[in-house]
């Protein structure tokens, strides 16, 4: 057990001795930073929404719930009201969903331009050239439950 914890300590030491990337600096934001001629390059953006279970109360499902962007690339969590905030994006197409062990989201697209401008869409993985645009902040509802419960 002591080789275990004295390797943690290593670890975690390691981490916070390595240095920072060149431009890199510990005391910068995360978020949106507007500039007022728009986003530089390089800009780093966010992505906002709400996520609703029909019938169901926010502190009975959000504990297990996350938001991914694009896989796991980047995660937020749900607050309480069932808003959430993913910060430091890039602009780009990214599929947005939430994901819950006992309530099912479809996947939005959003794509977001160099200005910092958001767009919205269902992701259609089966006629992709169907585009049908959304309200920005997402708002995603629950659909039911996943289909891998068996009754």
């Amino acid at each position: 057990m002591a080789a275990r914890s004295g390797a943690a300590c290593l670890v975690l030491l390691w981490l916070f001795a390595s240095p920072l990337p060149d431009g890199a600096c510990g005391s910068e934001a995360a978020g949106t930073a507007e500039s007022p001629g728009g986003a530089g390059p390089g800009e780093r953006f966010k992505i906002e929404g709400r996520a609703v279970v029909p019938g169901v109360k926010p502190q009975d499902w959000i504990a297990g719930a996350r938001v991914l962007v694009d896989g796991e690339e980047h995660v937020g969590f749900l607050k309480t009201d069932g808003s959430f905030v993913v910060h430091d994006v890039p602009s780009g197409s990214y599929v947005v969903e939430v994901i819950s062990p006992a309530h099912k989201f479809e996947p939005v697209r959003v794509d977001i331009t160099s200005k910092g401008k958001m767009r919205a869409r269902y992701v259609n993985y089966i006629k992709t050239s169907e585009v049908v645009r959304l309200p920005y902040p997402l708002q995603m509802k629950s659909s039911g439950p996943p289909s891998y419960f068996i009754k």
